[in-house]
């Protein structure tokens, strides 16, 4: 545990601090989805059941994703901006089209994992109820498509963190 709590605080350390801090060389977005997934996971199973399972750590990735994925539209929103004051991001390293698809595919995962999940039968199928929200990713993807639209990302964030949100309460609803 003390490894683990140690490894969470020095990548919440190397985030943005540090001689060479992973927010300002495009990633960002791995280290919150390794942060925020597995690691988190692994923490707080051990802290909890005092054991860290493979069920957790599979279903890991699909929190981790949905964190980046705001981290991300963050990103995205401010790519411009970004890139005028010489701060690399992902957004910024990609350009604006291929982190629209990165986005897009951290929205979708959650969903496959779900789905594996349930098909192997290591979760019940009532998991699958978050599948209702998958109309509302496809929404949520649809500002990062649009090309130049004023001001359509603005509300990508909050409409990020919703989703999360969401798909989170869902998904332990039904386990």
């Amino acid at each position: 545990l003390v490894l683990l709590l140690a490894a969470g605080i020095a990548g919440g350390y190397l985030y943005t601090g540090g001689p060479w801090p992973l927010k300002y060389h495009g990633l960002g977005e791995l280290a919150i989805f390794l942060l925020m997934g597995p690691l988190l996971f692994a923490a707080l199973e051990l802290c909890l059941a005092g054991r860290v399972s493979r069920d957790m750590l599979l279903l890991s990735p699909a929190f981790g994703a949905l964190t980046a994925a705001v981290l991300l539209a963050n990103n995205l929103r401010d790519c411009g901006q970004d890139a005028r004051a010489g701060i690399v991001t992902a957004a910024t390293m990609l350009g604006a089209e291929v982190a629209g698809l990165v986005f897009t595919l951290l929205l979708l995962l959650p969903f496959v994992a779900v789905a594996l999940l349930a098909w192997y039968g290591i979760f019940c199928q009532k998991i699958l109820v978050c599948w209702v929200l998958l109309p509302a990713a496809g929404w949520i993807c649809l500002p990062v498509w649009k090309k130049n639209p004023p001001g359509c990302l603005d509300r990508l964030v909050q409409a990020a963190f919703g989703f999360q949100l969401l798909f989170s309460f869902l998904l332990i609803l039904g386990i």
